[in-house]
């Protein structure tokens, strides 16, 4: 009777979407009803189900019927995994007042966020490029049909990491982190002359 439920499931058996995708993001889900700080494995735990997975539920769409041999599809698995990552790890930088002061949530491992400084996030930024530009290297390999989006949403989020990059740490503790629409345009622009 849900029809976003349905959707769902309708895609991902037409996709070969299988429980081993779904079952670590609910999994993730769940734990931000318990889990209000992390250490590196429930951490890479929770970032795989809530984001890379993601990342994978898409690839197996811009995929299907591609015929893909093993090499290929697994640098692509690879790509989509940093880039959720990438993903996931920007959005916990841009919300780290939101999660600490009103949700009592801190992700990253060993971050103390009542005294985050420019060396932590320095770190957090340079974790992110990596992911970025393990990411970047299978854009072109991605299907045309998916490219452009796939690209876009790219260079928004290393728009967003490099301007975290620029916000004093104690900054990015106050205020989120955000792209003016005029700089998203310009950003969609880009993408579409990249895919090309």
């Amino acid at each position: 009777s849900n029809l976003v439920v349905h959707a769902f499931a309708v895609t991902a058996r037409s996709n070969a979407i299988g429980e081993d995708l779904v079952q670590p993001f609910f999994h993730s889900m769940r734990m931000d009803l318990t889990e209000t700080e992390h250490d590196p494995k429930s951490f890479d735990d929770y970032v795989y189900g809530s984001a890379e997975v993601v990342g994978l539920m898409c690839l197996q769409v811009f995929v299907r019927g591609l015929g893909l041999g093993d090499a290929a599809k697994a640098e692509l698995v690879a790509g989509a995994r940093a880039l959720g990552a990438a993903f996931q790890k920007v959005n916990f930088l841009r919300d780290l007042a939101a999660d600490f002061k009103r949700l009592g949530r801190s992700y990253f491992p060993q971050v103390n966020v009542s005294n985050f400084d420019e060396v932590t996030k320095q770190l957090l930024v340079d974790g992110i490029r990596a992911d970025l530009a393990k990411s970047a290297a299978c854009l072109p390999k991605l299907p045309k049909s998916a490219r452009t989006a796939v690209t876009a949403a790219h260079l928004l989020f290393e728009a967003l990491n490099e301007k975290i990059a620029r916000t004093p740490a104690a900054e990015l503790i106050e205020r989120r982190i955000r792209v003016s629409n005029g700089r998203k345009l310009v950003i969609l622009v880009r993408a579409m002359i990249r895919s090309l």
